[in-house]
């Protein structure tokens, strides 16, 4: 929020040395973003703060972004609702682990806990885990897709969670 009080400044100013304020807001638009995904990079990691029934969309894509860049991700959420009936939705809560806080004194701990155990946000191995996310998923989508006429062996499925 402070950025983009300060990032206000800069439209009225664009616009005072004569571009439009559809340019303005284009340029501003595209400084945010350049901004943002560089704090991603540079961080250590990122806090999702998750409380309200649905995200924040800007959270979500800088969220999007650490993940991919092998940075860590804590959550936060000490509120009930989700857009789900009660449950994450899987593809946010993914992005740490699976791992929710629920106290925001324990998210340094956690943070710590994940440095201790060896964490090292690095791009080469992180895309390792991601083929490896890709290719669970291509074998689960195959056992559901093949038993789509069928009921489901929940028990093949299963096993494959557990690799």
């Amino acid at each position: 929020h402070r950025d983009g009080i300060e990032l206000s400044k800069i439209n009225s100013m664009l616009v005072t040395f004569g571009y439009s304020l559809d340019e303005a807001n284009c340029l501003l638009a595209q400084a945010i973003f350049h901004i943002d995904t560089y704090q991603i990079y540079d961080s250590d990691g990122l806090v999702l703060n998750m409380n309200g029934r649905v995200p924040d969309e800007g959270a979500m894509v800088e969220a999007g972004i650490a993940w991919t860049l092998g940075k860590p991700i804590v959550i936060y959420k000490n509120d009930s609702r989700s857009s789900l009936s009660g449950i994450d939705n899987p593809l946010v809560i993914g992005l740490s682990n699976f791992n929710l806080i629920d106290n925001i004194q324990k998210i340094p701990i956690k943070f710590n806990q994940l440095f201790s155990n060896g964490f090292s946000p690095d791009i080469n191995s992180f895309t390792s885990q991601v083929n490896t996310y890709i290719t669970k998923g291509k074998e689960l989508f195959e056992i559901y897709a093949g038993s789509r006429n069928n009921k489901i062996d929940i028990s093949r499925f299963v096993s494959h969670l557990d690799k």
